[in-house]
């Protein structure tokens, strides 16, 4: 469990930094706020089935939601046996 944990931390750390730079260069505000349901992409709302939280003073971020923040497709994440695949990003 701690290594899946483990992970889930270094691939979010990924994302993260991919959204920044992606975020960066096409001038996109995004807003997620813990405990809330949903999030902003330049001020449109779109909700999520759960929230962001902090625990152990790490801030969790539901990946599928930060993948279609970026411009992910729906179809490129792939949920199986545990692990989150992302076919397809387009950074630039």
């Amino acid at each position: 469990m701690k290594k899946l944990l483990a992970f889930i931390c270094i691939i979010l750390t990924v994302v993260t930094s991919m959204f920044s730079v992606f975020a960066a260069t096409n001038n996109i505000k995004l807003e997620f706020t813990i405990g809330k349901n949903e999030y902003t992409i330049n001020g449109q709302y779109y909700a999520m089935d759960v929230a962001p939280y902090i625990k152990d003073n790490r801030t969790f971020l539901p990946l599928r939601y930060v993948a279609y923040a970026i411009g992910v497709e729906p179809q490129n994440i792939v949920y199986e046996n545990g692990v989150i695949t992302i076919k397809a990003i387009k950074i630039l």
